[in-house]
């Protein structure tokens, strides 16, 4: 079975895509409806579905496609053995489900990746049941208690019950190892993946840096118009300075119409205007004039993120642009995504805040600061104490610097060319040292060469 993705504009969700299947050069018109009605009502609680959710949800459903046409089976006549084997595949696992990654010549997938999938393609049954559409499959279901602190994808694949119990498929599986921490970055990385990405295209480096300055998604990020930055000098003209913080409007993820508000400094207005905006983004949107015209690309007015061919930035964009910059870091197998960037903020912001309000991180406890949990609320929207703790454990392991996932190695010659990176590096260690850091005797590259981040090279 050949099965292609082509991404259309909802017929009933303004300014929102979704992805559908073409099996066989045919358009799949089951996937088609539960993709179409998931994209409305597949958010929390029954809300529009996240923007960067529908591809990923149409890849699934064609995986699912694949698999049984390759058991001569097709979702109408298969069973739930057939899913089984699906499922021991790509874990690995053999048909009693004990794992033996021996006999399989591929990587198995994590038991929460596996139960994301199974989730969608139960979710895609219960679609299919509620239209009347006839299939062989019975789902078994079993009931399990429903936990305080549900995950954000168990709309995927749990039905609430009265009782206090949800409905699950006795397919899934044991959930992946939970990590203590969040997937963020030091800024010493943070300031080679932006070298990378400024290396590739301007474009990518600058919603880097808004996107780690502002915690925004990378789907409200590629939403900022031209139009938002343009009165922002104004608050400096009124007597503010580039370390003031300024509200910024941006589009939530759930639905089109929730507007929310981020803080932005107005030293990342500067950079962005001086960076990109003054010169580049001016020649950029005149070829995406010119292409437009053309009838090559679709015009945009409002566009601001445009790449060197005229051509506005997309999500995909992005995530490549990531993935290339991950592997010049030496991030082949563990990529950095522009979501990272998000919990990177966030944990950049709780260091700055416990250092400015003199709280030691260290010293937590059972329970955080209230302080902490007020500070990532204002910052993300949405904060618990469990949240807070993942990130000031994030924190602490940013912290030592020496521990992050792959630290960055640089010559001694790189270092001592670039001013940025010595003073990046001499502010992690203000953070490390607290009160005992001593600036008159602190040595830049003795520091990065006892923390890894300094070749033993002289070149």
């Amino acid at each position: 079975m050949n099965i292609d993705y082509v991404t259309i504009p909802h017929p009933s969700i303004y300014n929102r895509d979704v992805t559908v299947l073409f099996a066989n050069n045919e358009i799949d018109l089951p996937s088609m409806k539960f993709l179409l009605w998931d994209a409305k009502n597949g958010g929390r609680h029954g809300s529009i579905a996240g923007q960067s959710s529908h591809r990923d949800k149409a890849i699934r459903i064609g995986e699912l496609y694949r698999h049984l046409d390759n058991m001569e089976v097709d979702w109408r006549t298969a069973s739930e053995a057939h899913i089984k084997a699906i499922r021991n595949g790509m874990l690995c696992w053999d048909k009693n489900d004990c794992k033996k990654p021996e006999e399989f010549d591929y990587e198995p997938i994590s038991n929460d990746v596996m139960n994301q999938k199974l989730g969608l393609w139960y979710k895609f049954y219960k679609f299919q049941e509620s239209l009347g559409e006839q299939f062989n499959l019975i789902i078994r279901t079993k009931k399990i208690k429903r936990r305080k602190n549900d995950g954000m994808l168990a709309h995927l694949d749990k039905r609430s019950t009265s009782d206090g119990y949800m409905d699950v498929w006795r397919l899934r599986v044991k959930g992946s190892p939970k990590r203590p921490t969040f997937h963020a970055i030091s800024r010493t990385e943070f300031a080679h993946l932006y070298k990378h990405l400024k290396n590739d295209d301007i474009v990518f480096a600058m919603l880097a840096y808004l996107m780690v300055e502002t915690g925004l998604r990378v789907h409200a990020a590629l939403n900022v118009t031209q139009d938002q930055f343009k009165g922002f000098f104004r608050h400096l003209s009124n007597g503010k300075t580039e370390d003031d913080i300024i509200e910024m409007p941006y589009l939530a993820k759930a639905s089109e119409d929730t507007i929310k508000h981020c803080d932005l400094p107005l030293r990342t207005v500067l950079t962005i205007h001086k960076e990109y905006m003054n010169r580049i983004f001016i020649k950029r949107k005149k070829l995406h004039e010119t292409r437009s015209d053309d009838g090559k690309i679709e015009y945009n007015s409002e566009a601001l993120w445009i790449l060197e061919n005229g051509r506005e930035v997309n999500y995909d964009d992005v995530l490549n642009a990531f993935k290339r910059a991950s592997e010049k870091m030496g991030r082949k197998d563990k990529s950095i995504t522009p979501h990272w960037l998000r919990h990177t903020f966030a944990t950049w912001s709780l260091i700055d805040f416990a250092k400015e309000q003199n709280i030691p991180l260290e010293n937590t406890g059972v329970t955080p600061n209230p302080m902490f949990i007020l500070l990532l609320s204002q910052k993300l929207g949405h904060a618990d104490p469990a949240t807070t703790m993942k990130y000031i454990a994030t924190a602490l392991r940013l912290m030592g610097v020496g521990i992050n996932n792959g630290p960055i190695m640089m010559s001694f010659g790189s270092l001592r060319d670039n001013l940025k990176t010595q003073e990046i590096i001499k502010d992690e260690a203000r953070i490390e040292f607290g009160e005992e850091f001593d600036e008159s005797k602190f040595d830049v590259f003795e520091y990065a060469e006892a923390r890894g981040l300094l070749n033993s090279s002289k070149g």
